[in-house]
């Protein structure tokens, strides 16, 4: 059983979700024709997505298991991750836990900019192997039976929810939904770029990689750039000040951990 094929969710959902999202920004606004409830819209959209979506479940709860979530909202927390359009929960993980952490800013690290800026914002998924990556580093996600299935039928069930949506309502499945998904990807790439090189942000400890701290983009990408935390205490939802005690460093996705955690 292959649960690694990148290329299907590739081009089937990830090039997808960036072309639509990409014409829908520039003819908007080329054409002028942008109406305020698109803002609405996106902001939701950003908030779930990108927030709880990528940056707290993907990474944090699927990921690194850093929270215990209501048994009622595993699934349906899943599926959001997977509307990221960024691959499935079992693939980002895996290719979190197997072949970033273990070898961060080293050879074998997936997307490490020590190889190029290219590299690490997107040239890496070209690149990168996940079935190389020991698969017991997901033993208990390959246990989990909609997990799974959610890996396997990956671009069949995110489009038959945007078609869904789509029904509904168009403007939301643009601006709340196709747009922000591209978005998070975005986020996840910037963080790999900048927050791995040691250019725009200071270091809170002396970890085995370049990782670094930017409090300022830590606000725009949910968090996710108080990095050099985050690579000191992996296993700890909040990157901010629960682990450097600094009340400077703020974590937004704080705000989701009373609304989920078990």
């Amino acid at each position: 059983m292959d649960f690694f094929k990148k290329y299907i969710q590739l081009f089937t959902v990830f090039y997808p979700v960036q072309i639509i999202a990409a014409t829908m920004v520039a003819y908007t606004a080329l054409y002028g024709s942008f109406e305020l409830h698109y803002l609405l819209f996106f902001l939701m959209g950003w908030v779930l997505l990108c927030g709880l979506g990528s940056a707290v479940v993907l990474h944090r709860y699927v990921s690194h298991k850093s929270i215990t979530v209501h048994p009622i909202l595993h699934k349906p927390l899943l599926i959001l991750g997977a509307l990221c359009a960024q691959g499935s929960p079992m693939w980002w993980a895996t290719v979190h836990r197997g072949l970033h952490h273990p070898y961060s800013d080293q050879e074998d690290d997936a997307h490490s900019p020590t190889r190029g800026l290219w590299h690490a914002y997107h040239g890496w998924t070209y690149k990168v192997d996940p079935s190389k990556a020991n698969r017991r580093v997901v033993k208990e996600l390959m246990r989990d039976s909609f997990g799974v299935r959610l890996h396997k039928r990956y671009p069949e069930i995110v489009w038959a929810i945007y078609v869904v949506v789509g029904f509904i309502s168009m403007d939301f499945l643009l601006w709340g939904m196709i747009i922000p998904a591209a978005w998070s990807y975005h986020q996840e790439s910037i963080i790999n770029t900048a927050c791995h090189s040691r250019v725009c942000g200071y270091r809170n400890y002396e970890t085995d990689d370049n990782s670094i701290n930017n409090r300022l983009l830590a606000l725009f990408t949910w968090g996710q750039a108080l990095h050099n935390n985050h690579h000191h205490r992996p296993g700890n939802y909040d990157f901010g000040k629960s682990i450097s005690g600094k009340s400077t460093e703020f974590d937004p996705c704080r705000i989701f951990r009373p609304l989920i955690q078990a």
